[in-house]
């Protein structure tokens, strides 16, 4: 009996060390997140103002300068800039309390080994009332993908993770806000006209009605003539002019030395698109196509924009490339 009560008051003494182990276990690893986390979320600058300025240099050798005026962020070059408010207002969240992923060292002797000796990117920010922080940023940790920054006048080296990177890598371009193509439906599309490019036509929608039954015809005109035709294919064309978009902008206000550079000169191709907007009321688009670039996009402009985009190619070489041939002409039975 004594020897049972033994085995026994072993079993229960292992199994409290067991429980107090793991229990000392769960609770190193709590220490150890905590630990993790307070890495995580380490300060390396704060701003207790509002910013109102933001400068930085970009991958490309660009540099681009930001300005907080009544509320409204703007290029400080160029104040009609179409600038897209989110981009900036992340940038002055970010600067305003930076936020490392590590403190790596503290009092660094030798910034070339983080790339800080020669930082790659040069960021300021400036609060309202003349605070002001300046942010280098070195090398990328290629196991992490993080970035080492060091705060202006500090010796202390952090790193930031790639989203911090790259909110302050945007070229000024890249924060466009783009117009957008007037048509968006294809049934609003009545006519589409395309001239130059060594193909020139034009294809007009018309519905006829007996009084029992309706056809929507489509006048399809080119150097050889006209005809008629209710072909699936000439509503496609149609379709593919409601669809055109801009994938971003190329330039603001290119003087006539830039146009002629992206090939909207006289022997650009033009696109002009007729259609029927929002209040009921006949409109037109009028787009002029130039070159080609080598990414597969075109530079195009609208009439009387101040800007030139890029349009993906699929959309636009429907258009483009149309043919008569394609069309049976029309019967009426």
């Amino acid at each position: 009996m004594k020897r049972k009560v033994l085995f026994l008051g072993l079993a229960l003494a292992a199994t409290a060390a067991l429980g107090a182990g793991a229990w000392a276990l769960q609770r190193a690893q709590e220490a150890q997140e905590s630990a993790l986390a307070q890495v995580e979320t380490v300060q390396a600058a704060s701003l207790s103002g509002e910013v109102t300025r933001i400068a930085y240099g970009t991958s490309d050798g660009g540099e681009v300068c930001l300005t907080l005026s009544d509320g409204v962020w703007q290029s400080a070059d160029n104040a009609e800039f179409p600038l897209t408010q989110s981009y900036a207002q992340t940038m002055a969240s970010l600067a305003s309390n930076v936020g490392a992923t590590k403190l790596v060292l503290e009092d660094c002797t030798d910034l070339a080994e983080y790339g800080l000796d020669e930082p790659q990117k040069h960021i300021e920010a400036e609060t309202d009332a003349g605070e002001m922080v300046a942010l280098f940023i070195g090398d990328k940790n290629t196991h992490t993908g993080d970035y080492y920054l060091r705060v202006d006048g500090e010796q202390t080296v952090y790193t930031v993770d790639a989203t911090f990177f790259a909110a302050f890598d945007h070229t000024l371009l890249d924060m466009a806000q783009l117009e957008s193509w007037p048509v968006s439906e294809a049934q609003e599309v009545t006519a589409l006209a395309v001239e130059g490019g060594g193909n020139s036509y034009s294809v007009a929608a018309r519905t006829e009605s007996d009084g029992e039954d309706s056809v929507t015809l489509y006048t399809f005109t080119d150097a050889d003539g006209s005809f008629d035709t209710a072909d699936a294919a000439a509503a496609s064309v149609l379709e593919a002019a409601a669809e055109l978009s801009f994938t971003s902008m190329a330039a603001f206000r290119p003087d006539e030395a830039a146009l002629d550079g992206f090939g909207l000169d006289a022997s650009a191709v033009r696109v002009t698109v007729s259609y029927t907007d929002a209040s009921g009321g006949e409109a037109q688009a009028a787009l002029s196509v130039g070159a080609k670039t080598d990414g597969g996009e075109y530079y195009v402009r609208i009439d009387g924009s101040d800007c030139v985009y890029l349009m993906d190619a699929d959309a636009l070489e429907a258009l483009l490339a149309f043919s008569g041939s394609y069309l049976p002409e029309y019967t009426a039975s």
